[in-house]
């Protein structure tokens, strides 16, 4: 006997989290508009001066942090300390799964993070992007971080193994209107 039941609201989409393509509409973008060269055109350069302007903003939390260790003699060390290494995976997880889909780095830069199918890629797809981002920055001390200088979309491993592209919002145009 299969009690399996659909328990999705009525009206609503389905919850949890998928690493594929979700049911939500994919912003209209689709395989076509992001096969077009101009969305990653410059693409390397932003994405490295956002993740530097990420890096500052990460390390001012981290500096806050310190202080407070050292305000409180040590006393909030065992709580501030593992906070700030999983820091860095919540922070990108969070901005890349947010509405914006891009960490504040990436959207000063004018970029944004997309799933294959054009849509904004959820908590569980952002997770695996990251995790995937830094395993590939530890391990490797970053040297498959220069696959994006070959690929022809300027992805990077993380980016190809996690499903996602990212490109350059200034750059999308409004769809057609019907």
């Amino acid at each position: 006997m299969n009690d399996h039941r659909d328990i999705t609201p009525a009206g609503g989409r389905p919850r949890g989290f998928r690493l594929g393509p979700d049911d939500e509409a994919s912003d209209g973008l689709g395989d076509d508009r992001l096969n077009d060269p101009a969305l990653v055109d410059g693409i390397t350069a932003r994405r490295i001066l956002g993740y530097l302007v990420d890096v500052l903003l990460l390390g001012a939390v981290g500096v806050a942090g310190h202080l407070l260790v050292f305000m409180t003699l040590g006393l909030a060390a065992g709580l501030v300390y593992p906070l700030l290494v999983v820091l860095p995976l919540a922070y990108h997880t969070y901005f890349v799964a947010s509405a914006a889909s891009a960490t504040p780095g990436q959207r000063l830069l004018g970029l944004e993070v997309r799933r294959l199918d054009g849509g904004k890629p959820g908590l569980l797809q952002a997770f695996v992007m990251v995790a995937l981002f830094y395993m590939t920055l530890t391990l490797t001390s970053g040297l498959l971080l220069f696959w994006c200088l070959i690929d022809d979309r300027a992805r990077c491993l993380h980016d190809i193994f996690s499903g996602t592209l990212v490109i350059r919002s200034d750059r999308l145009a409004a769809p057609a209107a019907g």
